[in-house]
């Protein structure tokens, strides 16, 4: 048999058959969970921190929806603070490997003053982009947030998570 002879016609049904077989894992969500680190300028002071996420992958949708918690400890003068969020990721074009994705929510900054012991608390919400590598069950991303609170924020996450199960809706 010579390829030549083939029709382009015979190939048309085993690459719709490859393509929805790739694309399994986006007709059912997955559960999603991962660590992170952070660097945050707030307020002019850069700070590292860490923290983690755990959420969902929408089926048939481009989309993740997710709860997220990040501790930065307190540098000299400094109080540490928490920051919680719940938001989106909403992929621009959806192809192989690499996604570039929009990301927002609401988020909550949680300071706790180091010797006064003094707490306060600030709400806001985030919008950024970002990019992640799927690569079957593990991703890894990256991402960078303009954070709107009392204070306005830059971040910069790296990431890496977990997907599982098969989530029907």
């Amino acid at each position: 048999m010579s390829w030549n002879k083939v029709p382009g016609k015979s190939f048309l049904p085993w690459l719709i058959l490859l393509g929805l077989l790739g694309a399994y894992n986006d007709l059912s969500g997955q559960y999603i969970g991962g660590i992170f680190v952070e660097k945050s300028d707030d307020a002019g002071t850069k700070r590292d921190g860490f923290g983690g996420e755990l959420g969902i992958k929408v089926a048939f949708l481009p989309i993740e929806v997710f709860g997220s918690g990040a501790h930065f400890p307190a540098v000299q003068q400094d109080e540490s603070f928490r920051v919680w969020s719940l938001g989106a990721r909403a992929k621009i074009v959806p192809i192989p490997l690499l996604n570039p994705y929009l990301t927002g929510g609401l988020s909550l900054k949680k300071h706790v003053g180091g010797d006064s012991g003094i707490t306060s608390s600030e709400d806001g919400y985030f919008g950024g982009i970002g990019i992640n590598a799927t690569l079957k069950s593990f991703k890894v991303y990256a991402e960078s947030k303009y954070e709107v609170q009392g204070t306005s924020s830059i971040t910069f996450r790296l990431g890496a998570s977990l997907l599982w199960g098969r989530l029907r809706f």
